[in-house]
């Protein structure tokens, strides 16, 4: 998921707590969009590392075990 997509999570997460009153709801949905915003912050952190991942092929003998 990119961060963009992240943000736009947290963003209806709060979006829906405007709607409440003061409640655990609310207070939920507040930490919620936090966690959405801190996948979005790490996802940036990752984008910028320039790490690729590839997979090995196994050799054909440990394919067989």
């Amino acid at each position: 998921m990119s961060p963009d997509e992240y943000r736009r999570h947290a963003a209806e997460c709060l979006r829906i707590a405007e709607n409440l009153g003061e409640s655990r709801s609310k207070a939920g949905l507040i930490a919620m969009a936090q966690a959405w915003l801190q996948l979005a912050r790490q996802a940036e952190k990752n984008a910028d590392t320039g790490l690729v991942y590839e997979t090995i092929e196994r050799p054909d003998h440990a394919r067989r075990a």
